[in-house]
Parts: structure tokens; sequence; C-alpha cells
């Protein structure tokens, strides 16, 4: 019995050794294993704030491009976002359609690349006033709300109250009028000119071949779109003459699809935020106390002039633009008064990480 107890002897230490070296074999990988964990999880939090940086990128230039300043770069942003230097770059691929390539770089030197392609669908009554080409002059007249020129904008005694962007070359999608033209023609067709007396009067809607002449002391309630064809054409190439003195309610609009608008009327305000559009001709507001609509000329050089003490409430859009003068332009607050009224929308259409 002695005999065999003397050789259990030292088997504890056998079994410490044998642990020994079994823990050695599992703590040496899985601290290296630990190591890899680590470092793996620190770049990819390196990585994760470069994206986010660079991220940051994209978004500064898409609101730079919405504020109409066109391609730039590359240039770095005034400041370090996530501790990383943000380089950013606007191409103009045209249609408003723009490359911006935006990097972020950590201070190891590794970065992080976005590549997005950005389109501007742009509002044509997204501002007061709305000029794609040419030059703007505002003389002795109050604008409140942003200014769009395709050229210079001078302001002479002048107030604008938003943003004045000029020298932009922005590409506008001009507006479909064919709706407008349907309807009208559902409502009616008058084959030759329509002149509306001293009286009351309900217009609308209505598709008119020659001309249109609301003359003074006519009061009329509109009930859809005035749609005037223009064959015939009174004295200055006028389609549309709404004279002073008349005044002009209801709901509906005016358009001109040949010939020239003038406006003098004293009140223009329906219950509608109204399209008065001179499709290829111009529209001349004068001496009107007060004129509620989206004034659209947008083929011709000089397509709308507003002079002589004339009050907007609404949007104006056309291709050259030379004086206002004297006048009150005022943009909606209430946008939702009409579809086609707001800000422009930036669309991204491409979003790539390398």
């Amino acid at each position: 019995m002695r005999f065999l107890k003397n050789r259990e002897s030292g088997q504890a230490l056998i079994m410490a050794l044998i642990m020994l070296a079994l823990g050695s074999l599992l703590v040496i990988p899985g601290a290296g294993l630990a190591s890899t964990s680590l470092n793996y999880h620190r770049n990819i939090d390196s990585n994760t704030m470069e994206l986010y940086a660079a991220s940051s990128g994209i978004q500064y230039t898409a609101c730079e491009l919405g504020n109409g300043s066109g391609a730039f770069g590359p240039e770095s942003l005034s400041s370090q976002v996530n501790d990383r230097n943000v380089t950013v770059t606007a191409e103009d691929m045209g249609g408003n359609t723009y490359k911006i390539t935006s990097t972020a770089t950590s201070a190891d030197g590794s970065s992080t690349t976005i590549e997005s392609y950005l389109h501007i669908k742009l509002n044509l009554f997204g501002k007061a006033i709305t000029v794609t080409s040419g030059d703007l002059v505002l003389e002795g007249s109050t604008i409140d709300g942003d200014v769009y020129a395709g050229g210079e904008v001078t302001v002479e005694d002048s107030v604008v109250t938003g943003d004045i962007t000029e020298n932009a070359t922005y590409e506008f999608d001009l507006l479909d009028t064919e709706p407008y033209k349907t309807e009208a023609q559902n409502g009616g067709i008058i084959e030759g000119n329509l002149i509306l007396g001293a009286g009351t009067h309900t217009l609308g809607p209505v598709y008119i071949t020659g001309y249109l002449k609301i003359q003074e002391g006519a009061e009329v309630t509109l009930g859809g779109t005035v749609y005037v064809e223009g064959s015939e054409k009174m004295e200055d190439n006028i389609t549309i003459h709404l004279e002073g003195g008349s005044s002009i309610m209801g709901a509906g609009n005016f358009i001109a699809e040949e010939g020239d608008i003038k406006i003098e009327v004293s009140r223009l305000e329906p219950d509608n935020m109204p399209l008065i559009a001179a499709i290829a001709g111009s529209i001349k507001c004068e001496n009107c106390d007060y004129i509620k609509g989206l004034l659209y000329a947008p083929e011709i050089s000089f397509g709308i002039k507003v002079e002589e003490n004339t009050e907007i409430y609404g949007s104006i859009f056309t291709t050259s633009m030379g004086v206002v003068e004297n006048c009150t332009i005022t943009y909606p607050v209430d946008t939702e008064g009409s579809d086609l009224l707001g800000g422009d929308e930036l669309q991204i259409l491409t979003y790539n990480i390398n």
C-alpha cells in the first residue's frame, strides 16, 4: 500500500505544468486576437469619422449650390470636421447637374472620398424676380424677397430684403401651358375678339381666338383660365389689355399665346394666385394699385416691365427685364397658395464612397 501511495506523489505538479502549457497556448493567441480586434475597431471608428466628415462636405456643397454659388474648388472647409480636414469640389456637368467630390483626411494620412451627382430642380417662381439672362435695374423700388439675374443687378434708391444672385448660369425648365389651354377650350371657344365694357361680367374658362380687352369700369369675376390665342391683335401688338379703372376677382388665369399683355387695372385681386403669361410676348404693368399673380414672359428680351407706382403681390419670371421703377414687389409668405410657388429642390442622384 505504501508503494502505491508513493507512486501517486507529484501528479499534481504534472497537472499544473500541463495546465500552464495549455494556458500559454490559449492566452498568447487570445491576446493577439484581442489586439487585432482593438485595432480593427479603431480603424472602423476612424473610417466612420472620415465618412461622416466627407458626408458633411457633400451637404455643405449642396447648400452652396442651392444658394447659387456655381462650380468651385477644390477648397477646404473653414474648420475641421471630426478632427479631419475636408476638401470639396463642385464641377458643373451642365443641365443644373454637378459632380461633387468631398475628401476627409485624418492626421495619419488615411482618407475617405465621396463622389456625388447633384441635380438642382429650379422653381420658376421661387423668387420675387427671376431674370434668366441680361441685367436688372431696380430704381426707387422695394423688393420683399429674393432676386435672381443672369447678368448684373443694379440697385438704385431701392431696398431688397432677400438675397441677390447675379451673373448666374442655371438653366430653367419652362412651364407647360398646354393644360391651361385645354381647360380654356373645354370651357368654350369664342371666335374673334372679346371686349368687355363697363358693368359686371363673368369670364372663363374660355378660349378666345382673337384678342381680349377689358375696359374701364368693367368688374370681372373669373371662373377659370382665359386663354387668348391672339390671331388678331390691338395696337402695339397687344393681345390682352386690362385697362385702368377695371377690377378683376374670382379665380382664374390670363394667358396670351401670341402678342403682349398690358395691365393698367386698379385691382387684379382674384381668390387664387393666378398665372399671367405672355408665352411669346411681353408684359407691361403700369399705374396698378394692386396686382396679385405670377407674371411669366419666358421667350423675348425685355419680357416684363413694371413701372409707375405698381404694387405686385406674387412673382416675376422673364428672360430679360429692363427696369423696375417706383414699384413694390412682395413675394408671398404663404407659398401653399399655388403649386407653382416654392423654393428650389436639390436632388442627389448618386452617392459613391471610395
